[in-house]
């Protein structure tokens, strides 16, 4: 092809590439400029990466900013490589999804009945919770594990529990005898090329790993995160990564080299609630969309993969109070030309002590979670169950408040002329009702 055609050809995808990244770079800086964000995000079409950028710091106290390069906590992304593992091994008949939990936890409470397939894709209708001491190992997490009646029969619902991943994870160990960390670093990581990713540890010492960061809710301010012991989250939640490994993750994927593409529909295919097997499908405005988000203390983060126009975006964030709902559809936006809006600073309102009563209460979802709303000297608070302090709600409107900080938007909705419900518009959104 002559120079001058191959310039006209080439010219038109470098302007589409460059609008992407111009528009998303005003979008995060907005989001970064008025304190919503700190993290790094990639963008990548068609094989070439169209955005990569940086904001906000890895360390605030030592003013180190975050790069493409800084490593984040990326919580449940790690599930994706748990059940490529578990999918490895079954390939290689070490273990099959059809075998029952009690084949490898003997006693393990209706360990008969729940298949590996229930623990993979989140019907297995576990409920319980781990018994003091702390565990310190991923042994220890199973056998201190106490269970209670469970949800519901396995295969029958799907209620996403962290300790199905955690069982997973004891069960590759057991089957392979090689550590966990081990087990994913070889099988997945080293294959997709993923040099700065691993199963996360408190101790661990590297000049690119990002401090996660909560907002203090009584000044606003952000502050450190009490991670714990992050170790114990393993194939549930423990990986790090960078958006740079997580692409080439992507990439792996793409190129069947961790999974051949049989199995690899099989994962992204839902079971219930879009959830494969270890995966979340869903369609985001027609376009069929891939991948797992991923939230652990101080931190949240996206993976996204769209199969059918070979799409990457990827954002992890060292800020936890992230609206991600609401990013995942604004870059989203800017990648397939839809409408969407920058952020906008929220301005506080003076109302009446009289309006505000009009929300004092109790609220529950129907799992029975409750949060109190009181109102003391014309300030409305919000107390959610199990917390020890209250957080103020900021009024907007006269009936939106916002959390300072994060500036999650809470809404009280009126039926028949009373407070019936209180919205939280955080992650998904959750609905309350009004039960005092």
């Amino acid at each position: 092809m002559r120079p001058f055609l191959l310039a006209l050809f080439v010219l038109p995808l470098f302007v589409k590439a460059q609008a992407i990244a111009d528009k998303a770079d005003a979008l995060l800086t907005a989001y970064a400029d008025q304190q919503k964000f700190s993290g790094a995000v990639l963008i990548a079409k068609e094989g070439k990466i169209v955005f990569e950028k940086a904001y906000g710091y890895a360390d605030r106290n030592a003013q180190r900013l975050n790069t493409v390069q800084t490593e984040f906590r990326v919580g449940s992304l790690t599930k994706m490589f748990t059940s490529t593992v578990i999918l490895q091994l079954a390939a290689e008949s070490k273990l099959s999804l059809a075998d029952p939990v009690s084949k490898y936890v003997p006693g393990f409470a209706n360990g008969k009945k729940i298949q590996l397939i229930h623990l993979l894709s989140h019907t297995s209708g576990i409920k319980g919770h781990t018994e003091s001491p702390e565990p310190q190992t991923l042994v220890q997490s199973v056998a201190r594990f106490k269970t209670e009646t469970p949800a519901f029969q396995p295969g029958a619902q799907f209620e996403y529990n962290n300790f199905n991943y955690i069982l997973l994870s004891y069960i590759a160990q057991k089957v392979t005898g090689i550590p966990y960390p081990q087990l994913v670093k070889e099988r997945v990581l080293d294959k997709a090329g993923m040099t700065h990713s691993g199963l996360d540890k408190t101790d661990r010492k590297s000049e690119q790993k990002a401090l996660g960061y909560v907002t203090n809710p009584e000044t606003a301010a952000w502050q450190e995160a009490n991670a714990g012991n992050v170790a114990l989250a393993s194939g549930a939640g423990a990986l790090y990564s960078t958006v740079e490994d997580l692409y080439r993750w992507s990439q792996a994927v793409a190129k069947k080299t961790v999974l051949p593409e049989a199995t690899l529909a099989k994962v992204m295919k839902p079971v219930l609630n879009n959830y494969g097997l270890g995966w979340m499908t869903s369609k985001d405005n027609g376009h069929v969309q891939v991948g797992h988000t991923g939230s652990i203390p101080g931190f949240i983060a996206n993976f996204m993969r769209f199969p059918q126009e070979d799409v990457t975006i990827v954002f992890l964030s060292n800020y936890q109070d992230l609206d991600g709902r609401q990013l995942t559809k604004d870059l989203s936006a800017v990648v397939f030309g839809n409408q969407y809006a920058l952020p906008v600073k929220k301005q506080a309102v003076v109302l009446p002590a009289d309006v505000l009563k009009r929300y004092a209460g109790e609220y529950k979802l129907p799992n029975g979670f409750g949060i109190t709303v009181t109102v003391t000297d014309n300030r409305i608070y919000a107390l959610a169950q199990g917390d020890q302090s209250e957080i103020e709600l900021t009024p907007e409107s006269e009936k939106k408040f916002f959390l300072k900080g994060p500036e999650t938007t809470i809404e009280f909705i009126e039926e028949d002329g009373a407070v019936k419900y209180m919205f939280v518009d955080l992650q998904g959104g959750q609905k309350f009702t009004k039960v005092k």
